[in-house]
């Protein structure tokens, strides 16, 4: 089930589904679960998969998205006001936390907003456990035990290596 917002009921469900299409997924074969979490409005989603279906049994919805209404006939779409925050662009999990890569910057922002400073850190049931704030920001990124390897392509396309404290 798609992640409902107040602000964007007026919009036809194709319209309320293109919003949902900048997402970034995560599965996690060993506890049966996927998390999904926006790009462009900072909400996520953990289903367990069971019997080829996913049921949603946890979810954390921050804030809505701000969007400007664009209509155009025979393509519904929604546009992001350059206010709108970019939120999550990279999520990993193990069998005990979702790792999720946040921006927090505005569309406008000097610095591209898919560059991200702030690791969030939840258990399964999406309960806040820890966060990072890294001085390199980044926009991809894989964990390997306590390692955290971060790919940087702005302004210079680099790799950053943090390690991650045991939670």
């Amino acid at each position: 089930e798609r992640i409902q917002f107040k602000e964007l009921e007026s919009y036809s469900a194709l319209e309320q589904s293109s919003f949902h299409i900048p997402s970034v997924l995560t599965v996690n074969h060993s506890v049966n679960k996927v998390v999904s979490a926006l790009c462009m409005a900072p909400a996520l989603s953990v289903s367990n998969i069971q019997k080829g279906k996913l049921i949603e049994t946890s979810r954390k919805v921050y804030s809505p998205p701000i969007i400007e209404p664009v209509r155009k006939e025979n393509m519904p779409m929604l546009k992001y006001d350059a206010s709108n925050k970019r939120a999550f662009c990279g999520i990993h999990s193990t069998d005990n936390y979702i790792y999720a890569l946040y921006s927090g910057k505005r569309l406008d922002s000097s610095e591209p907003s898919y560059q991200c400073n702030y690791l969030l850190i939840y258990d399964w049931k999406l309960n806040p456990i820890s966060m990072y704030i890294m001085d390199q920001s980044i926009n991809s990124f894989w964990i390997d035990g306590k390692t955290l390897w971060g790919a940087s392509s702005y302004p210079d396309s680099r790799i950053y290596i943090y390690q991650l404290v045991e939670e």
